[in-house]
């Protein structure tokens, strides 16, 4: 995507595309619809800069941007499934009062490590 060369112009567009992803968020938290602050941010700001007259190359996008936001979830999805599937098979046999011990533990450290990455 290429902007004109208009450095209040592009701070329009951002500007503009944070607005878009903002309200979008707000009506999404209104309505109880759930959605990613991701994809309402890269919308926002490719709706504001092909308002304001950028130029894109769709193909580029399509390869670097819009098909990984496509594809992650879904892998995503089968990798949670067969982490699901492997662990419930492995607790199975386990004891109740150990198991919700361990399980505690690891939702711990899986906080911490999310919260790390994040």
């Amino acid at each position: 995507m290429s902007l004109p060369h208009d450095p209040h112009g592009i701070l329009s567009v951002i500007v503009a595309g944070i607005i878009a992803a903002t309200a979008w968020g707000i009506v999404t938290y209104v309505l109880a619809v759930p959605v990613s602050s991701t994809y309402s941010l890269v919308g926002g700001v490719l709706g504001a800069g092909l308002v304001y007259g950028a130029v894109a190359d769709f193909e580029g996008m399509l390869m670097r941007l819009i098909l990984p936001l496509l594809i992650a979830p879904l892998v995503v999805l089968g990798l949670s499934a067969l982490v699901t599937a492997v662990v419930t098979r492995l607790a199975a046999t386990s004891a109740p009062k150990p198991l919700f011990r361990t399980a505690r533990a690891a939702d711990a450290v899986m906080t911490g490590l999310l919260s790390l990455g994040h």
